[in-house]
C-alpha cells in the first residue's frame, strides 16, 4: 500500500511538472509575440509628439487602444514632474471639453526584457487607474518629450492562453471575466517540490 502511494505521488508529480513547464513555455511565447508586435508603437507614439504634440499623440494612442484588445491603456509619463496621463481618459476629456487630468503611478519594480536587438523596460502586474489589471511595456525614452507605457490588459492575454493543457492535478491560473482580477484555482493536491502538502483556497 505504501510503494504504491509513493509510486502514485511520483507520477502525479512528475506529470503536473511536466504539464506546467509545457503550458508555461507556451503562455511566455504567446505573450512574447504580443509585446513583440507591439513595440513599434513606441515610435509612432513619439514622432506623433514630436509633429504634434500631446493632441496628436494622443489621437495615435487612442487609434491603438481601440485596434488592440490587449492594450488596457497607453500612459504617457512625464519624466520631469514625475506625472502620467492616462491616453483613454485624455481622449473622453477632450471629447467633453475637460480639463485633462494627470494621476500618480504605484511604485512598480521594472525588468529588462530584451525582443528582437533592443531592450525594453517590464513592469510588474498592478491595478491601473480604472480598475484593471495590468504589466506596462516601456521603451527608454532618449530624446525630449514624454515616456510612454503601454498597458497590457491580463484578462485578455488570458484569454490566449485557453488551448493550454489542462493539468490534471494542481493550480490552473485565471482571471475573473466580471471582476479583471486574478486568482488561482486549486483542482485538487499540490505537489511541494520538497514535499507533498495540501492546500485548499
Amino acid at each position: 500500500m505504501g510503494y504504491a502511494s509513493f509510486q502514485q505521488y511520483q507520477t502525479n508529480k512528475e506529470a503536473i511538472y511536466a504539464q506546467a513547464q509545457a503550458n508555461l513555455r507556451t503562455a511566455t511565447k504567446l505573450a512574447r509575440e504580443q509585446m513583440k508586435n507591439s513595440v513599434g508603437n513606441f515610435t509612432l507614439l513619439q514622432n506623433a509628439w514630436r509633429n504634434g504634440g500631446d493632441v496628436a499623440a494622443n489621437q495615435t494612442a487612442y487609434q491603438m487602444i481601440s485596434s488592440n484588445q490587449n492594450f488596457a491603456d497607453i500612459i504617457r509619463f512625464d519624466t520631469e514632474s514625475l506625472t502620467a496621463i492616462s491616453e483613454k481618459q485624455a481622449h473622453r476629456a477632450r471629447n467633453n471639453g475637460l480639463p485633462v487630468q494627470s494621476f500618480t503611478l504605484p511604485n512598480l519594480n521594472w525588468s529588462a526584457v530584451t525582443i528582437g536587438k533592443h531592450v525594453y523596460q517590464l513592469s510588474n502586474m498592478y491595478r491601473n487607474i480604472e480598475g484593471r489589471w495590468v504589466f506596462a511595456l516601456t521603451k527608454e525614452q532618449l530624446a525630449k518629450g514624454p515616456s510612454y507605457y503601454i498597458e497590457f490588459d491580463l484578462l485578455y492575454m488570458t484569454q490566449l492562453f485557453i488551448d493550454l493543457r489542462t493539468l490534471d492535478l494542481g493550480f490552473v491560473f485565471v482571471m475573473d471575466k466580471t471582476n479583471g482580477r486574478s486568482s488561482s484555482i486549486l483542482t485538487h493536491t499540490v505537489w511541494d517540490k520538497k514535499q507533498l502538502s495540501l492546500t485548499s483556497h
